[in-house]
């Protein structure tokens, strides 16, 4: 039975602007523009938990304990059996 590995990549807050820019989303973010993907919540620097990368898409969870349950529920979801 072989073994599935999870990567987990970590992203310096001080990175995090270079990452939205790559992205086209550092204008929103400073404008407080981006929203939860999960509760709907703005996005700051003091909330942010996590991002999804998605092909050409970025986004971004909150601190929330029921956002952060949800992305592990996806996570699950997108992991191959």
């Amino acid at each position: 039975m072989e073994k599935k590995k999870d990567i987990i990549e970590v992203l310096h807050e001080k990175d995090l602007p270079t990452l939205l820019e790559e992205y086209d989303k550092l204008k929103d973010f400073n404008s407080q523009n981006i929203k939860c993907k999960f509760c709907d919540r703005t996005i700051t620097l003091e909330n942010v938990y996590g991002l999804y990368l998605n092909k050409d898409t970025l986004d971004l969870f909150c601190n929330k304990d029921l956002c952060y349950n949800k992305s592990l529920l996806i996570k699950e979801e997108d992991q191959d059996f």
